[in-house]
């Protein structure tokens, strides 16, 4: 990362939260990049595929995958004179939980192709084909991939979405001896009308509000609770990080002690959506902090990390709650030029995380 000219910090802490209405929403699209090489009995391929999100779907875009026929392969599998394809398939398939017999088909969809490879002509390309499955579908599976058919036999694309490594935060080197609170302003909150994808995997599916049912935890719901604030000087031990929950912060690094407090809310945690957004303003360049309870890393290592999160480096920062179920929040950093700053979904698994809270504070 480059400082030049910087003068504030904001540190956030990712853990549990709920909803406000947002005046001004930041509308985003994620896009997940998948490159693709291998080979299946006498195919060979390679290219990318692009993922989009809507509201209820991923997108699959192939972008380009170049295909090559090799007769002379020395295979045992799919041994044809040609690959006559008919179409071209994606599908989420799920093992059974005993770990044998044939997977299960969750969801497929597929595209006429009329692609032929033989010996004399050996190469085609697929290019600009949509294909799409359910986030739904794509959370209960194990296995995400194409294939080609000619109807009766099927040469898989291997790819699997689910084993894609996520982008993930590297070491920061950003210089932060001296720490001191700094001005923001909430300029808007989470919508609270519209219908917002929700996190999703072999659990089930995450509620929009969420609340727990642990015996341990229903007595620190706050039910009078406030929307998204901020809290001059608030960071501190004792501090209420959640609007919507009593937890306090027993432990954080001196350094960050006495910085500008943003309270989110804990049972927003589940959402995945990527018009989710909390919107602030900073007058002057800062560096955004923001902290991962330690389970939610964990959840974002193997279901991906939220793309607005990519461009964070990691500090040696941490901070602990009295959260009965525990778990240290690990502190990222992104710098920021002034003006406005979103913060988007949290997008794990409401069981096993916490959502973010976030402190602010002028950098040298």
């Amino acid at each position: 990362m480059h400082l030049k000219h910087t003068h504030i910090a904001l540190v956030f802490a990712i853990g549990c939260a709920s909803f406000l209405r947002a005046q001004e929403p930041i509308a985003k699209t994620d896009v997940k990049t998948y490159e693709i090489k291998g080979s299946y009995g006498t195919l060979i391929y390679e290219g990318k595929v692009e993922r989009r999100e809507t509201e209820k779907e991923f997108e699959y875009l192939i972008v380009n995958i170049e295909l090559i026929f090799d007769p002379a392969k020395s295979v045992n599998v799919n041994v044809t004179k040609e690959i006559a394809a008919k179409e071209i398939l994606i599908v989420a398939t799920k093992k059974p939980s005993e770990g044998k017999g044939r997977s299960t088909i969750l969801q497929r969809d597929k595209k006429p192709t009329s692609i032929v490879l033989t010996e004399g002509s050996p190469t085609a390309t697929l290019e600009k084909i949509k294909l799409v499955l359910t986030k739904e579908s794509v959370g209960k599976a194990d296995h995400v991939g194409l294939g080609l058919t000619d109807g009766k036999l099927l040469w898989p694309i291997t790819w699997d979405e689910q084993t894609v490594a996520p982008k993930l935060p590297q070491k920061t080197t950003l210089p932060m001896k001296i720490l001191a609170p700094a001005k923001l302003e909430l300029v808007s909150l989470p919508r609270t009308d519209l219908k917002l994808t929700m996190f999703s995997n072999e659990r089930g599916t995450a509620s929009r509000d969420y609340k727990p049912t642990n015996p341990s935890l229903v007595p620190l719901i706050n039910n009078e609770q406030v929307a998204y604030s901020i809290v001059d000087r608030g960071l501190k031990s004792g501090a209420i990080p959640y609007t919507d929950r009593k937890f306090t912060i027993t432990e954080l690094p001196e350094k960050l002690s006495g910085l500008t407090l943003l309270q989110t809310r804990m049972s927003d945690k589940g959402i995945a959506d990527s018009r989710f957004s909390v919107v602030l303003r900073a007058t002057k360049p800062c560096y955004l902090f923001v902290a991962f309870r330690e389970e939610t890393t964990l959840i974002h290592e193997k279901y991906g990390l939220p793309s607005w999160l990519e461009e964070f480096d990691a500090t040696d920062f941490a901070i602990d709650t009295d959260n009965p179920l525990r778990g240290k929040y690990r502190v990222f950093v992104k710098h920021c030029p002034s003006g406005r700053i979103a913060l988007g979904a949290c997008a794990s698994e409401p069981q096993m995380s916490s959502m973010y809270f976030a402190f602010a504070a002028e950098a040298e």
